[in-house]
């Protein structure tokens, strides 16, 4: 492990830059199909990876590998992401976590750590979008402090969820 790598640590965590390598252990993730209908589809969740991955290594926010610290598991990716909400620039935080993991308060740590992260950045406001049939993100939202806003369309999906938290 290059400890140059690492983003931040919590208690069991470890947020760091995504490598090639990673992408591998994504794909493997990708394969169920439920992580996939709620994250709006296997290959646009890689390329917003990959795009995602190169915004980190440019502006220091970005999309990071999550990783169990005890034993360095890939559990899957998370980070911020710039996008056009109803006309108005938004940022993200978006998580996808591997189903295996579920059920751990893996991604609500990860989730709440990136959260403070990002307002120690400057960030005044953080978004999630939620696709309304994942419950699983919904309570990593809540967990962390987001509220629900309105149902909004985006990527082709006419409603998905926007919770937010303010710093």
């Amino acid at each position: 492990m290059d400890m140059r790598d690492t983003v931040l640590d919590t208690e069991h965590i470890r947020l760091r830059r995504l490598r090639p390598a990673d992408f591998e252990a994504l794909e493997r993730v990708l394969e169920d199909e439920r992580m996939v209908l709620f994250a709006g589809g296997r290959d646009r969740l890689l390329e917003e990876t990959r795009r995602l991955m190169c915004t980190y290594d440019e502006r220091g926010i970005g999309m990071l590998a999550v990783e169990r610290l005890a034993d360095e598991q890939f559990l899957g990716r998370m980070g911020y992401a710039p996008y056009e909400v109803e006309g108005v620039r938004e940022t993200t935080l978006t998580w996808l976590v591997d189903r295996r993991f579920w059920g751990q308060g893996l991604a609500t740590e990860a989730a709440c750590a990136l959260r403070d992260w990002g307002f120690g950045w400057g960030l005044q406001r953080v978004v999630s979008l939620i696709n309304p049939d994942d419950r699983a993100s919904i309570n990593v939202a809540e967990k962390i402090g987001m509220r629900f806003e309105r149902a909004v369309p985006f990527f082709g999906h006419p409603r998905v969820l926007l919770f937010a938290v303010h710093a």
